[in-house]
């Protein structure tokens, strides 16, 4: 919620937004978004953005997760989205340390500490 940069133009809002697409198409930012509203609700429409976003690439990203079977729950109970997020900050903290702490959250979220206490001990013998 914090601007990295602003600047105050005073020009028609069609000519700004037709500036910025240029710039944004110069670039080639596929993650850039202009977002128009009004400035007293700025944070509302950037949650309706966020919403649209969401809902629109909800079935892609379901069935992406489908056939990667990660939506289903594993024997354990504990998802298997969960258990691929937990070896994936396990990767992540063997070469950044500073990833342990989330790694610890994560796996009290699920409960599963105990089951990974030694591996996760592990990783302070190797640091």
């Amino acid at each position: 919620n914090e601007p990295s940069e602003m600047s105050i133009v005073s020009s028609p809002i069609q000519s700004v937004v037709e500036n910025i697409n240029r710039r944004i198409d110069e670039q080639r930012n596929n993650l850039a978004a202009i977002i128009l509203g009004v400035d007293e609700l700025w944070d509302v429409s950037l949650m309706k953005f966020i919403h649209d976003i969401t809902f629109s690439s909800l079935r892609h990203n379901v069935m992406e997760l489908g056939s990667r079977r990660l939506l289903g729950m594993g024997a354990s109970g504990v998802p298997r989205f969960a258990r691929a997020s937990i070896e994936h900050l396990f990767a992540e903290a063997v070469v950044d340390c500073s990833r342990v702490a989330e790694l610890e959250t994560e796996l009290r979220r699920w409960g599963v500490f105990s089951e990974y206490e030694d591996r996760f001990l592990d990783l302070f013998r190797k640091h």
